[in-house]
């Protein structure tokens, strides 16, 4: 008799019953984890790399191999331009990157370092000389002061900048104002 009354006492914290309530709180905690995680999605600090290749005539240049290396920290990213002559290199941290590009038949193409901010897309285009691989031509242009590439408009305000000026009632929104094109996002008037 004693026996008997064990195994009945044993069984029904075994049973999917006992299994039901861990499921339900396993998926209520995983829902909160995504609900706090969710505003940090919007918080992007890395930058992007693109451009396109050419050659002498404006022919594209394709499957030439673009190399982005960043001077602090030596990390090489590697690509190819795609079938229009187009390369990108995307979550690239902040910092300044060197970008070489090089293709059979032309002389090795390399950027003076430019510097990824957060959010930025730099534009680098490539005109490739004909020439052997270990000729290397050094390109002196700059980057271009209007972004064709994205309608988006972003800036960074450096530190001297934030401790010289008065920011009233601790308002980081009046912040915006500082960078070109940006506007106070109140209603309209109308």
């Amino acid at each position: 008799m004693n026996t008997s009354l064990a195994s009945t006492q044993r069984c029904p914290a075994a049973g999917p019953a006992a299994i039901r309530p861990f499921g339900a709180g396993a998926l209520g905690l995983l829902a909160v984890l995504i609900a706090l995680c969710a505003p940090a999605f919007g918080q992007a600090t890395e930058g992007t790399i693109l451009g396109s290749l050419t050659d002498a005539t404006g022919a594209v240049i394709v499957g030439a191999a673009v190399t982005v290396t960043s001077v602090e920290t030596a990390v090489v990213r590697s690509t190819q331009s795609n079938q229009a002559g187009e390369y990108l290199v995307t979550n690239l941290a902040l910092g300044s990157y060197t970008v070489s590009a090089e293709a059979q038949g032309f002389k090795k193409a390399l950027q003076p370092p430019v510097t990824i901010t957060v959010k930025a897309r730099i534009r680098v285009d490539f005109q490739l000389q004909i020439g052997e691989a270990s000729q290397t031509v050094e390109v002196t242009s700059a980057t271009p002061l209007v972004k064709t590439d994205s309608a988006e408009v972003g800036g960074v305000v450096s530190r001297q900048t934030l401790q010289d000026i008065p920011v009233f009632g601790r308002n980081f929104m009046a912040l915006a104002a500082l960078v070109p094109s940006t506007t106070a996002g109140g209603a309209s008037s109308r």
